[in-house]
C-alpha cells in the first residue's frame, strides 16, 4: 500500500543521512517526490524536492532540518489519506 512504500522511501532518506551518502539522499528523496506528487501533496513533495537538492548539491549538513520538515509532512499526509479511507469504507 502507499502508506507502507512511504514508510519504506522515508527509511531510505534517513539511511542516506545517517551513512552521509549523498547520493543514496538524492535518489532516495526523488522516489518519495515522485510517490507524493502523484497524490498532489504540494507540502511533501516540497519537503522532498529539497533533500533530493542537498543530496545532489552534497548540502549534507542542512538534511537533518530538511528530514523533519518532511516527516512533518509526511506526518500529516497519512492523517489526511487514512481521513479518507475511513470515509470511503463508511460509504
Amino acid at each position: 500500500m502507499f502508506l507502507e512504500e512511504l514508510q519504506e522511501n522515508t527509511e531510505g532518506i534517513v539511511q542516506a543521512i545517517r551513512k552521509k551518502d549523498a547520493d543514496a539522499l538524492e535518489k532516495a528523496a526523488h522516489s518519495l517526490k515522485g510517490s507524493v506528487g502523484n497524490l498532489g501533496a504540494k507540502r511533501a513533495y516540497g519537503a522532498a524536492y529539497r533533500l533530493e537538492s542537498i543530496g545532489k548539491e552534497g548540502r549534507l549538513a542542512e538534511a537533518k532540518g530538511a528530514l523533519a520538515e518532511l516527516e512533518k509532512e509526511l506526518g500529516e499526509l497519512e492523517i489526511a489519506l487514512n481521513k479518507l479511507l475511513k470515509k470511503i469504507d463508511n460509504e
